[in-house]
């Protein structure tokens, strides 16, 4: 089975975004397709059957569900982590990313390895963004791409 494991992110500080938009994808199958790459023409990648998108709901993430089915032609199942984020932030989470096009939504309770393996180490060490922000969402990433997989 092909997968694909993608994550997007704005310039938002909500859910799983930062500062750079990016799409990361580890290919896996042996079959072959075609595809348009804006101005470089046709490019040939492998064939992809499932893709895990990491989905907060926003506006970025709702608009690349669809856009990867018609450009990949997949399946794709959306993962939202639960850091503890305000749990207003996940009430209706499954009925956007299904009406947005994805097969499903997966939610995984993350909280305890987040503090423990993430936000403890990174407050130890005193991690300040611009010497004045604690690193909150940028610091989820890891732990997020860690469980997706």
């Amino acid at each position: 089975m092909s997968q694909l494991l993608a994550t997007s992110s704005s310039s938002t500080n909500h859910g799983f975004r930062g500062a750079k938009r990016a799409i990361q994808a580890v290919l896996t199958g042996d079959k072959e397709t075609e595809a348009y790459s804006a101005g470089t023409g046709k490019v040939s990648r492998k064939k992809i059957n499932n893709l895990v998108l990491a989905y907060s709901g926003g506006l970025d993430t709702s608009v690349i569900v669809p856009w990867l089915r018609e450009n990949y032609g997949c399946n794709v199942v959306c993962f939202t982590a639960d850091v503890g984020q305000d749990v207003n932030e996940l009430e209706g989470l499954e009925e956007k990313a299904k009406a947005s096009g994805a097969c499903q939504l997966v939610v995984k309770d993350l909280m305890e390895e987040f503090v423990k393996e993430y936000i403890f180490p990174c407050l130890l060490a005193g991690a300040i963004y611009e010497r004045k922000y604690l690193l909150g969402t940028s610091i989820a990433r890891p732990v997020i791409a860690k469980a997706s997989c």
